[in-house]
């Protein structure tokens, strides 16, 4: 009858653990899908949030974006805290927890900050929000410092291993997200540029044309007018209008 009981638990257990993997894994892949089919930070970021805190089980959850010029680290999403402050934060790599956790590119675990050799640089938040429990985990992509991602717990919290593996998949999709928009940023700014190079160097061209001859000046502008009018009578759409 022990031998039955005990596979029994044994059963239910594995169960438990598995249906726990699996939401983990539903999870990651909704980040996936999340950072794959959109170019929006905000919104990625907000569905990270969600997925994240709902899945370590954490009472709040804050992501901070790294700023290299300014060696600073600006909050840009959250979620589960009962005042503003968090949204105030801004703070300097290598100072506190967090800036320690930038610095070294490592995550940093701690069960209660009141026993904690490196005090929080912002204890309002701690004292006002009740917080005890802090970890955060810097966002890396090939060793590139993003930002960082940081949770708080109202009680303490001693993480098991199965829960800090989790925590840093998490900042390794947020880190995904946050590099991905900005080489998206970069592109765009890239094609911007080349667009205007390439529209001056045609009206370089078309001046100096125009120079050759006081009876041509003006001439090319008013043939692009007249173009523009052509085309338009002709039902040619806007942003065709360009080329």
């Amino acid at each position: 009858i022990a031998d039955i009981a005990a596979n029994a638990f044994y059963r239910a257990t594995l169960h438990l653990q598995t249906e726990k993997q699996l939401r983990h894994l539903s999870s990651l892949y909704t980040i996936d899908q999340a950072i794959s089919k959109r170019h929006n930070l905000e919104a990625i970021l907000k569905i990270i949030v969600q997925e994240a805190r709902s899945q370590l089980d954490v009472d709040a959850l804050a992501i901070h974006l790294y700023d290299p010029h300014a060696q600073q680290l600006t909050f840009v999403a959250g979620d589960g805290f009962r005042t503003q402050i968090i949204k105030e934060t801004s703070l300097i790599i290598g100072k506190g927890l967090i800036g320690k956790a930038a610095k070294a590119k490592v995550s940093i675990y701690t069960p209660n900050i009141y026993q904690a050799t490196t005090p929080p640089i912002n204890t309002k938040l701690f004292l006002e929000e009740g917080f005890i429990a802090h970890h955060v985990s810097p966002l890396l992509i090939q060793d590139q410092l993003k930002g960082v991602i940081e949770v708080f717990h109202r009680k303490e919290f001693n993480p098991p291993q199965d829960w800090k593996s989790l925590f840093e998949a998490f900042a390794g999709q947020a880190a995904i997200a946050i590099d991905n928009a900005q080489l998206f940023e970069d592109i765009q700014h890239t094609n911007l540029q080349l667009s205007i190079a390439y529209d001056a160097t045609l009206e370089g061209w078309a001046k100096a044309l125009e120079l050759r001859d006081r009876e041509t000046l003006g001439h090319s502008n008013r043939v692009t007018e007249l173009t523009l009018h052509i085309a338009a009578e002709m039902g040619v759409p806007n942003d065709q209008l360009i080329h």
